[in-house]
């Protein structure tokens, strides 16, 4: 027969403490010294006590069963710093998706603006004592600190990054597969000189490597001739001058752009999009005037895999900083807009599309590979 698994009880009687304290060391809570975890999870080790996450989850479906049952609650935490207020509008915090994914796994959802406290170490101290089970980090645009929660306090996870990487699980679109499944589809619609338009909020901001990789990927079968130079502009650049000289050299039939905003830096540039040129987003808003073609950059599968993975975290009692730490890569979504008609066959003729005239000046781009 085999030997009955070791129990709370277990390792109480054989440590000496008491079954709640015992209870709170296996969850890393930190009212416990370090001394007394470390000798409570020696025993527990000693004995082969091993957490059942099934029956966590059916105790806690029982709880939450209950008709006074307050549900717990995750908050999503985020601090759009003071140059990105318009965030707030551009992405509302937390999203509809996320919201309804914790309510079907029997979770409230709250955000929280870390700009409503004076420091990290004031916000970890009243988010730990309003008693939030889980945290969901979001973007964090803030330059003036960096982010310095006190993890070990909460399980936590971080998804749609801003300038800041917190030192947890992350969900994250795929960001090399958007860039090089953007590309990919200019090409399968017969356009040779796709170019890459990639923004930055500073000058001294890294160009992001992942998207500029899955671009470079993408069009590598085509002729030398036509792998375009990149150009790279800023966000708060609102008129979008610095694009000119590169359309001119460049001569691109589609634009692989970073965000909504390159449609209008090539309309003030003269430029019809799309009956002279393609265009695709690599980061396209939700909705957005015109219908974009491209990949939807914060959508409802990061959210869900975010809030599903907290959970499950929270399930193992994981607190604090993991090692190591694992990325969960989404899959990029296409949205079929109105900005990408294929040359090689005409548009239906309800659709309203026009197909693409060539602006190019070099030959005939599209000859096969030499």
């Amino acid at each position: 027969m085999q030997p009955r698994p070791a129990s709370i009880r277990d390792i109480a009687r054989a440590s000496g403490f008491g079954k709640s304290t015992v209870a709170a060391a296996l969850n890393n809570s930190p009212e416990l010294t370090p001394k007394t975890k470390t000798t409570i999870r020696a025993m527990a080790e000693e004995l082969g006590y091993r957490r059942d996450p099934v029956v966590a989850d059916l105790a806690a479906r029982r709880w939450r069963s209950r008709a006074k049952a307050v549900p717990p609650t995750l908050a999503y935490v985020y601090d759009h710093g003071t140059a990105y207020d318009h965030w707030k509008t551009v992405s509302p915090e937390p999203t509809p998706d996320m919201e309804e994914t914790a309510t079907l796994y029997g979770y409230r959802l709250e955000k929280i603006n870390l700009k409503e406290f004076e420091s990290d170490a004031r916000a970890s101290q009243v988010l730990y004592n309003r008693g939030y089970r889980g945290l969901i980090i979001g973007r964090i645009l803030r330059r003036d600190r960096p982010l310095e929660l006190d993890w070990s306090r909460f399980t936590a996870i971080a998804c749609d990054l801003g300038f800041f990487r917190p030192p947890l699980h992350t969900v994250i679109l795929d960001r090399f597969a958007a860039a090089d499944l953007a590309t990919r589809k200019a090409i399968e619609r017969g356009y040779r000189r796709p170019g890459y338009v990639h923004l930055r909020h500073d000058d001294w901001e890294p160009i992001e490597p992942c998207r500029l990789g899955g671009y470079l990927e993408a069009r590598s079968p085509l002729p030398q001739r036509d792998h375009l130079p990149v150009h790279v502009g800023l966000f708060k650049d609102n008129s979008g001058l610095s694009i000119d000289a590169w359309l001119r050299t460049a001569q691109p039939d589609v634009v692989i752009g970073f965000s909504n905003m390159v449609v209008w830096w090539l309309k003030r540039a003269g430029v019809r999009v799309p009956q002279e040129m393609g265009f695709v987003a690599i980061d396209r808003p939700i909705t957005c005037t015109p219908d974009t073609t491209g990949i939807i950059g914060s959508n409802a599968a990061v959210y869900r895999t975010a809030v599903e993975m907290i959970i499950g975290q929270i399930h193992l009692n994981a607190r604090g900083i993991p090692d190591p730490q694992q990325t969960v890569l989404v899959e990029p979504p296409w949205h079929e807009g109105t900005t990408l008609p294929a040359i090689n066959s005409p548009p239906r003729p309800d659709s309203g599309i026009v197909r693409p005239a060539r602006r190019l000046r070099r030959g005939d781009a599209s000859e096969a590979n030499p």
